[in-house]
């Protein structure tokens, strides 16, 4: 796997230790708790008016049920699959949308703080100051203490 794409599935979500603790539950728990989470989604499909789309999550889930109940090992391979696809599609998303929602709204609105001469972080180089510590009132009374923000 790409370094990059490693240091970015570790930073968005720790995927080995939720790989660990999936793997450790039984077949049977694993296998209810998606079929579960598939009735749901189905019937919320159902109740929006998605027929066709709640019949073939519940295909999908039938196909699931039937594959771990036959072929163990078979279902651990769909599994392991579709882990490996939500790493992808993690990584996918975050590169495809949370770049561009970068660039399209912080890089504006920093030129537009530019624009307007406000430096509310004070970024400016060099620093007209002699230290970047930033002076502070004493507080006027005990009450200051326990409102810190």
């Amino acid at each position: 796997m790409d370094k990059k794409i490693k240091s970015v599935r570790e930073t968005v979500w720790p995927w080995d230790v939720a790989r660990r603790g999936i793997a450790g539950r039984s077949l049977v728990r694993r296998l209810l708790i998606q079929l579960a989470v598939m009735g749901v989604v189905a019937l919320v499909f159902f109740l929006l008016g998605g027929r066709r789309m709640a019949l073939v999550v519940l295909v999908v889930a039938g196909l699931l049920a039937g594959t771990a109940l036959a072929a163990p090992k078979a279902y651990e391979l769909i599994e392991a699959f579709l882990r490996r696809l939500g790493v992808w599609a993690g990584a996918g998303i975050t590169w495809l949308l949370l770049v561009p929602f970068f660039y399209l709204c912080f890089v504006p609105a920093r030129l537009l703080l530019r624009l307007a001469g406000k430096d509310p972080m004070r970024l400016a180089f060099p620093s007209p100051q002699s230290t970047c510590w930033n002076s502070r009132e004493t507080p006027s009374a005990r009450e200051d203490y326990q409102r810190q923000y």
